[in-house]
């Protein structure tokens, strides 16, 4: 049977979410009006998001991806390649290449499911050469515009799941001699369905389970410990309140009370993400292969 090797993308291979995704594409709108419209809504909801991620997080990609309503499906397809080649790129985590190709030499095949967008996955897919990638897919009308729905199956919780079973049976992958790779608790089911699980640059929550069942921990983002983890989160805040404010202040709106709450909800649910003190982590990727034989596809 061939064995093979599962990704998440943001977090695991490169610093990013799904809410950075969105930002590039609404600060990229043509008209000023447009572009303010877009961050502000974005500003208003952004609580709300965080708050259903933390407990579902389909549901959270089923609510979020509304907010792609309107952007052509050419234009969203141009701008992928955009994203990645001036911002993605960049952030790739230093080790990721290298944890890919050791997969692929040790005879895996190497797969990348993510809940991220497929204009968002494919430039990130090509660059790190897998064999087999999948994403979430918009709906588009007769007219190439978004609906703001997601066409099934959305890449997250237990359609991830279904959607590697359903692979392995395709492509006669034994489940117990693939690995798999994430960094968030919502991934807790991806992780659980193989044989050689990794949590990678984990949030708290997965980091305190996968040090319970005796994971591999593994750190590409060389940021290991709690309170560099919670400076992390609210640096991503930031970033993002930083730029609703100036799209806000072009249309001559302040939103600063609203701001200020985000912030603190923010830093109470990444303080509220795990244990007092970091799990043990790997920072070399030269161990992954040593206590193993290398694996062939066959067929």
């Amino acid at each position: 049977m061939n064995t093979a090797a599962f990704y998440d993308l943001d977090g695991t291979l490169l610093r990013g979410n799904v809410l950075a995704h969105y930002i590039y594409y609404a600060r990229t709108e043509p008209t000023p009006a447009g572009r303010a419209k877009r961050l502000l809504e974005t500003a208003v909801k952004a609580p709300f998001w965080v708050a259903i991620d933390w407990f579902d997080r389909k549901m959270f990609n089923e609510h979020f991806y509304a907010s792609y309503a309107g952007l052509s499906e050419d234009r969203l397809a141009v701008l992928g390649q955009e994203l990645f080649d001036t911002t993605l790129k960049k952030k790739i985590f230093p080790g990721a290449p290298e944890l890919v190709a050791g997969d692929r030499k040790a005879g895996h095949i190497t797969v990348l499911v993510t809940g991220a967008l497929e204009f968002v996955a494919e430039p990130v897919a090509r660059h790190f050469g897998f064999d087999h990638w999948v994403a979430t897919g918009l709906e588009y009308g007769p007219d190439g515009v978004a609906t703001g729905r997601l066409r099934p199956p959305v890449i997250a919780g237990p359609e991830k799941v279904r959607w590697i079973r359903k692979f392995c049976v395709e492509h006669d992958v034994d489940l117990e001699a693939c690995r798999a790779y994430a960094d968030d608790i919502a991934d807790l089911p991806f992780l659980s369905l193989v044989g050689k699980p990794t949590a990678v640059n984990p949030d708290m929550r997965l980091g305190t389970v996968a040090r319970s069942h005796g994971w591999r921990i593994l750190n590409l983002d060389g940021r290991t410990d709690v309170r560099h983890r919670i400076e992390n989160a609210e640096e991503r805040v930031g970033a993002f309140v930083h730029d609703a404010q100036r799209a806000v202040a072009d249309g001559g709106v302040t939103l600063q009370r609203g701001f200020k709450r985000f912030r603190r909800l923010a830093r109470d649910l990444a303080r509220g993400r795990g244990a007092t003190e970091a799990p043990p982590v790997e920072t070399s990727l030269a161990a992954t292969d040593a206590d193993e034989p290398e694996h062939e596809t066959t067929g």
